[in-house]
């Protein structure tokens, strides 16, 4: 009894400790074991199935491509009763060989895979017997004889059939030439045409990283033609900036000295206006210090800046003294009461004072024109008003018809350098007046467009306007003495 409990004790220990030496083996142990495990497994299910089974299975299906995918793809198919019917070859196939067919009715997913692992142990062995001069000759002879190689690859055994030979010249040429791919043929056509076909995939990759190097230099190429287009248009724009900056600055020098020339001439021209004025302003202090003359001179500003008010006023010089006109007209209204000696010397004589007021103004454009006149052009030293200026402008286009013939077609040329500068009149009458260049810059159309109802001959006032340029007279040997108008 003593023994027994000994001996079941002793069994006892020896399992535990078994078990704690399993467990304790470390996890790539197991797994190193499991897998030699499976490959045993696999060797003794490959003693199973005839040698010969394989390799004529695989060597079918090495001659039937189609067929080959779609029993690797799913093994059951061979025991379809209708696939096999669809496929003759397979079907002959299976009669001649009824190994074959017991084998895919007890295990055909264990058939296909011993059949693979059968395929790539040929596979390995024929590569090592193989050369790759040989390989790469039969490929050059595969890719230039389509309908030889497509025969062979589906049934490698042609390589050695005298018929295939006979009806075949150039490829039993080919075998004479080269003895070894012959005997490999020989020896092992299946093997021979695979590795034939790996060959021939690792050409093509190897061609194909080709073209992608050849295509990436192209493309490197191409990028670095534009750079260099770039580069020279770059250039190209560089010299023509140089070469236009050059011009500017011949330009802006010349211009230069055109501004100096023009400005000296000025100066002479303003110093004599001066000069004259002077001499005006001195000899015309009397009168213009007379109390009606400056009333006079005043509403004829006034007249001069309200153009509606003026017209009618000159049509009917009673207005002036009607209350419900004066209060529809509010500025002569606030004019009046600002101007009580106007006001009243109106209600006393319309009709005489506004008749003095028009020779007033008679006389004073006349002898403005003609003490002011330089070359035909009219010179303002002080600012004018905007109906003022269209009349000034007016008178200008009235005395020189091509500008203002040119001017109503083309209002915007007032602004366009080439044509002003090709004007000497209106260049220098433009200089004369900037306010007149402000209004033109503004807006040319309109300002035109309001001053040439002032370049008819006579205006809207009845005052005589002139029409030819002051080169059209000569002249006379002692001119009459300036009378410049003294609120301007």
């Amino acid at each position: 009894m003593k023994k027994r409990s000994f001996h079941i004790k002793c069994g006892l220990t020896l399992a535990a400790v078994t078990s704690l030496f399993i467990l304790s083996q470390p996890a790539g142990a197991q797994s190193t074991q499991a897998q030699d495990g499976r490959y045993a497994q696999d060797r003794d299910q490959d003693r199973n199935i005839s040698r010969d089974d394989l390799a004529r299975f695989d060597q079918f299906l090495n001659g039937h491509r189609e067929i080959a995918e779609q029993v690797r793809k799913d093994p059951s198919v061979v025991n379809r009763e209708d696939f096999v019917k669809s496929h003759p070859a397979l079907q002959t196939f299976l009669r001649d060989n009824p190994g074959v067919r017991e084998q895919f009715k007890q295990d055909p997913n264990g058939f296909i895979q011993a059949e693979n692992r059968f395929g790539r142990h040929e596979d390995q062995l024929s590569d090592r017997a193989i050369t790759r001069q040989e390989l790469d000759r039969f490929d050059q002879f595969m890719d230039s004889h389509k309908e030889v190689s497509e025969r062979l690859k589906q049934n490698p055994s042609l390589a050695n059939n005298p018929e295939f030979l006979r009806n075949h010249p150039e490829f039993e040429a080919f075998l004479k030439e080269h003895p070894g791919v012959q005997n490999r043929l020989k020896d092992d056509p299946n093997g021979f045409l695979r590795s034939e076909n790996r060959f021939d995939r690792q050409e093509d990759n190897r061609g194909a990283d080709a073209n992608r190097d050849r295509d990436a230099n192209r493309d490197r190429d191409a990028e670095a033609n534009r750079d260099r287009d770039a580069n020279a248009n770059r250039d190209r724009d560089a010299n023509r900036d140089r070469d236009a900056n050059r011009d500017r600055d011949a330009y802006a020098n010349r211009d230069n000295d055109a501004n100096r020339d023009r400005d000296a001439r000025d100066h002479d021209l303003d110093a004599n206006r001066d000069r004259d004025a002077n001499r005006d302003r001195d000899m015309n202090r009397d009168r213009d210090n007379d109390p009606n003359r400056r009333e006079l001179a005043n509403f004829d500003r006034f007249l001069d800046g309200h153009r509606e008010t003026a017209e009618q006023l000159r049509k009917d010089p009673k207005l002036v003294d009607d209350r419900e006109f004066v209060r529809n007209h509010p500025e002569l209204q606030t004019y009046l009461q600002q101007h009580p000696a106007v006001r009243e010397q109106i209600r006393s004589n319309p009709n005489e004072f506004m008749h003095a007021e028009n020779r007033f103004d008679r006389q004073e454009n006349n002898g403005y024109n003609n003490d002011h006149r330089v070359a035909g052009i009219e010179r303002h030293d002080d600012p004018m008003d905007r109906d003022s200026m269209h009349r000034h402008f007016g008178e200008f286009m009235g005395s020189h018809s091509e500008i203002a013939e040119h001017l109503s077609k083309n209002p915007k040329d007032i602004n366009n350098r080439e044509y002003v500068d090709s004007h000497a009149e209106l260049k220098e009458y433009i200089k004369a007046h900037p306010e007149v260049q402000k209004e033109t810059t503004a807006d040319a159309d309109n300002f035109v467009k309001s001053s040439k109802q002032y370049s008819s001959p006579t205006n809207t006032t009845g005052a005589p306007k002139t029409t030819t340029s002051p080169t059209a007279t000569k002249p006379s040997a002692t001119p009459p003495a300036p009378q410049p108008k003294p609120y301007q």
